[in-house]
């Protein structure tokens, strides 16, 4: 079995396993099973192998909102930069995540002003 064949038979392995598992905690499980990859890669797999990175930042709900739009159609490139592969020989994971890590102040701001109103008399 030649190279591409053996990548592309596991990607479409990969991708029938996703498709086919029901909505919630299986597709919940298999991303944390790759973020777990992941984690162990940063130790397993010669940092010119992999590209680890990440970025904090501070967006407001329209930011968020471009930033997963972004994100989004990022996939998409990806997914038809794969399809165009002439010689495709190794199966590879690329994982995204995006949440938040402290509470949205502009919501948190707005609940305050809600309750100090029903507090004046």
């Amino acid at each position: 079995m030649e190279g591409g064949s053996r990548c592309e038979s596991a990607t479409r392995r990969a991708a029938t396993r996703l498709h086919t598992a029901s909505k919630g905690m299986h597709i919940a499980n298999y991303h944390a099973e790759m973020m777990q990859r992941a984690t162990a890669a940063m130790t397993l797999v010669p940092a010119h192998e992999r590209d680890i990175s990440s970025l904090t930042m501070c967006v407001g709900s329209d930011g968020l909102a471009r930033v997963k739009e972004r994100i989004q159609a990022f996939r998409r490139e990806l997914l038809q930069l794969a399809e165009t592969e002439s010689l495709p020989s190794q199966v590879v994971q690329v994982n995204f995540q995006l949440f938040p890590l402290t509470l949205d102040t502009a919501q948190d701001a707005e609940a305050r002003s809600h309750t100090a109103a029903k507090d004046v008399p």
